[in-house]
């Protein structure tokens, strides 16, 4: 699997905040149920551009982050939603195929297999973030970019 190579600009998401960790597996209840309670609330935000929704992953350490369900948006964040600037960065974007509840594996490639073999360095001023489209199904059939912050 072979990345594609993207400059993006800055650009501001509004959306549902859960702080979660990757310990004893506890993301992969917290990250589906933020979405749920989001896609309950996505109409409030009357700015949203694209159609695009967000996963955005702040890492605050080697297992604990902020995940964000969100929308691009120019919104005040509605009461109970946060705000993030995304900074613009140079991105590697790996495109998961499959059932997203499958995509830490690709989470895993791009950081543990491609990242130190590629001679890329992290940014580490960058967010890292899932980018759900048009191609998102819930089915075998799903496309989802993993967007990974590089200098």
């Amino acid at each position: 699997m072979q990345p594609k190579f993207i400059e993006k600009p800055e650009f501001k998401v509004v959306g549902l905040e859960c702080r979660t960790t990757m310990k004893n597996g506890k993301h992969k209840q917290d990250c589906p149920k933020v979405w749920m309670d989001f896609m309950k609330r996505i109409k409030e935000l009357p700015n949203k551009h694209d159609g695009v929704c967000y996963g955005v992953c702040i890492m605050e350490n080697e297992n604990d982050f902020r995940y964000i369900a969100c929308v691009e948006s120019d919104a005040d964040a509605p009461q109970g939603m946060v705000s993030e600037i995304i900074h613009a960065s140079k991105y590697a974007v790996f495109t998961h195929k499959g059932k997203v509840g499958a995509i830490e594996k690709t989470w895993d490639y791009a950081y543990t297999k491609w990242l130190p073999k590629s001679g890329e360095t992290i940014n580490n001023d960058g967010i890292c973030f899932e980018l759900y489209d048009g191609r998102y199904k819930e089915d075998d059939s799903n496309e989802t970019d993993i967007y990974v912050p590089i200098k």
